[in-house]
């Protein structure tokens, strides 16, 4: 921890020595532009931190969304067997599917029923008139 802080300010010294003596070069007094280059240092420093830190704090929000988007889209509404209290609990094909109720604390198995439908067309017409005169023509 020292080590870091003493490396930090002795970066922070030579990169504001270099640019005053720079400065000095061209008549800025030394000592003025030192302590101005190594205020903007941390000024610049903490700024950065600041902004990588409420880029990583976006990412965090963007990713637990995602996740909650998936645990929702892969969980269901279940009542207790028991009591008949709804429980969200997450859904899983490749393995056995339980949970415990919130309310009486009785172990439940989920069984999935799977079926496979005709997809269809709706009908264009909801005018009963035509609908009668279709049927008895057939």
């Amino acid at each position: 921890m020292i080590s870091s802080a003493l490396k930090s300010v002795v970066i922070t010294v030579c990169i504001s020595a270099g640019i005053a003596g720079s400065l000095s070069l061209t008549g800025v007094s030394f000592w003025p532009s030192f302590f101005i280059v190594s205020i903007l240092q941390i000024i610049g420093w903490q700024g950065f931190l600041y902004m990588v830190s409420v880029n990583a704090a976006l990412k965090n929000k963007e990713i637990d969304e995602q996740m909650m988007k998936d645990y929702m889209s892969n969980s269901a509404i279940v009542p207790c067997s028991n009591c008949k209290q709804e429980n969200l609990t997450p859904i899983q094909l490749s393995e056995t599917n339980s949970f415990k109720c919130t309310k009486c604390n009785v172990d439940n198995v989920i069984y999935i029923h799977i079926e496979s439908a005709q997809v269809t067309t709706p009908i264009k017409s909801l005018n009963i008139e035509d609908t009668i005169k279709i049927n008895e023509l057939k």
